[in-house]
């Protein structure tokens, strides 16, 4: 962790503690069950619904009226209100609140689009946090995170703050959705199994919608997992990670002689190993693969944002039952033509806008509320150059910091200043706590 001393378990993983011995273990990974056959694709789809439903009702169990969504412009947060206020409509406890992040009307942005269209979907009582009053919150949103970077996510905090605001103590997402209904290895495998013209059609088709990198690139990435040997991608990967690490760090804000105590290296080869299963074996184990490493950056950093709003966050995508399900579900279902997450845009074609369901990629919103943040925090006097290099003496290489001010200040690009002003406003913040000094 990023607290000296105290380590995490990875997810899925308990800690068994008796006088003779420490014992950690895993107690859950996605079944590597057998497919579920040749069948027709109402037959798959049903299926899906029958699942997905069963989650999303399990997490709307609390008492009345303390439940909301989030509602962005994608599908995954979508299908979740969809399914969860048509199950309060029947239960007549409606209607479903859902807030959403989103720019004015009169500003051209494509997500923003798409999330004024789904709050059009009945049975809801949508929120829009609009991102100028989110801002009059910046003093707050920066300073009271448990883990120093969750502050890069302000746009996750407005809307879980508006949310406990509103009465929410529970706000459904879908972050997982990506993840459980991603293809995975699917276009390699069906190179590896002579299906070239099947292959071609779905790179061809992620290239035309934007929805991946140009069918050049696409189409060399997948060739050359095909067919390269596991024995030479096993001595690639070996060297990839070394080349990994040290361009991170070059490239990073970070002090050499403060890596080097923290014994940063060391971190990123322990991370690799925990998330180092053997994906060869199965779509599942490769479905694991992927959602370990997420759950351990992205679940956990939306529970410790919503938990600093007094909410909870639950995912419906991330229930065994969803999890499972699909990772048995055949290759063509979950892709098809280009376009991911087939199986959802089907289920949802009476329930979700065309906007949504058929968006070709989108401006992420986050980055659009941390730019301007930090760019009214700079506007406000609350970041500055010289406040950085007194608040993280040690911490940073001075040099890197300057020259990551002078791309902010000529570029705009607030990546690592954000980053530098999340870190001093969380050592400012905890200056004052206990130290417990080991023997």
């Amino acid at each position: 962790s990023c607290f000296k001393g105290v380590f995490r378990l990875p997810p899925a993983h308990k800690l068994i503690v008796t006088p003779g011995r420490v014992e950690v273990s895993e107690y859950y990974a996605p079944a590597p069950g057998p497919a579920l056959g040749s069948m027709s694709e109402q037959d798959y789809e049903e299926g899906f619904v029958e699942v997905f439903t069963q989650s999303v009702e399990a997490r709307l169990r609390a008492p009345l009226g303390t439940v909301g969504s989030m509602l962005s412009g994608g599908m995954d947060s979508g299908s979740v209100v969809a399914v969860g206020k048509d199950i309060l409509h029947a239960r007549s406890q409606g209607p479903l609140p859902t807030f959403s992040a989103v720019r004015p009307p009169q500003v051209d942005c494509a997500e923003s689009r798409a999330i004024y269209a789904a709050v059009q979907m009945p049975l809801i009582d949508p929120v829009l946090v609009l991102l100028d009053e989110a801002q009059e919150q910046l003093p707050f949103l920066t300073s009271k995170y448990e883990e120093p970077f969750d502050g890069r996510f302000v746009f996750l905090d407005a809307v879980y703050s508006s949310a406990s605001l509103h009465g929410q103590s529970v706000v459904l997402d879908g972050a997982a959705g990506d993840l459980v209904l991603g293809h995975g290895s699917y276009i390699k495998r069906l190179i590896q199994q002579g299906r070239l013209k099947r292959a071609m059609v779905e790179i061809i088709g992620q290239s035309r919608h934007n929805l991946g990198p140009s069918f050049v690139k696409n189409f060399m990435r997948h060739t050359r997992a095909a067919i390269v040997p596991e024995m030479v991608k096993k001595l690639l990967r070996g060297l990839q990670e070394s080349h990994h690490i040290s361009t991170a760090l070059k490239d990073s804000l970070v002090a050499k002689q403060f890596a080097d105590n923290v014994q940063i290296t060391e971190r990123f080869r322990m991370l690799r190993q925990t998330n180092n299963s053997d994906s060869r074996r199965s779509f599942p184990a490769e479905l694991s693969n992927l959602i370990r490493p997420n759950i351990t950056v992205g679940r956990e950093r939306y529970a410790r944002i919503a938990a600093a709003n007094g909410v909870e966050a639950r995912d419906p995508y991330l229930d065994k039952r969803v999890v499972d399900y699909c990772t048995q579900l055949p290759g063509h279902i979950l892709t098809a033509n280009g376009w991911p997450k087939m199986i959802l845009r089907r289920v949802m074609a009476d329930r979700l806008p065309d906007e949504v369901r058929w968006a070709r990629g989108k401006p992420h919103l986050g980055y659009l509320f941390s730019a301007s943040f930090f760019q009214r925090a700079y506007e406000q006097g609350e970041l500055s150059l010289v406040g950085l290099q007194g608040d993280l003496h040690g911490y940073v290489d001075e040099k890197a910091l300057a020259d990551a001010w002078q791309v902010f200040r000529h570029v705009g690009d607030v990546g690592k200043i954000c980053e530098a002003f999340i870190l001093a406003k969380w050592l400012s913040t905890y200056v004052d706590r206990p130290v417990v000094l080991g023997d």
